[in-house]
């Protein structure tokens, strides 16, 4: 279990869409010269400009779907050190499980 920020995430976006995108299309090599170009920390709403959509800079909370800035990430993490099944929540979402554990108690 952990804190994960979204601004983590956007600051890794030139690095994840160079990776992606390296088959030389024109436009593309463009994106990624752009990104780069780009000063940390990085702006999503200019990243989101430059690709075309937020699908690079989304930050979504798996129970409620709101873009946030931070989540709490839970994983399960097998022998080998790879993750398995997980799951993204933002505050709000901890906060009303929490009231449900309340309820029981």
């Amino acid at each position: 279990m952990k804190i994960m920020y979204k601004q983590d995430v956007v600051n890794k976006v030139p690095l994840k869409f160079e990776r992606a995108y390296t088959n030389g299309a024109y436009n593309r090599l463009d994106i990624i010269r752009q990104l780069k170009d780009l000063p940390i920390p990085i702006d999503a709403e200019v990243v989101d400009s430059i690709i075309g959509n937020t699908s690079w800079t989304a930050f979504n909370c798996d129970n409620c779907n709101k873009d946030v800035n931070k989540l709490i990430y839970i994983a399960d993490i097998f022998y080998d050190g790879y993750e398995g099944p997980n799951i993204r929540l933002c505050k709000e979402c901890v906060t009303e499980a929490n009231k449900l554990f309340s309820k029981e108690d």
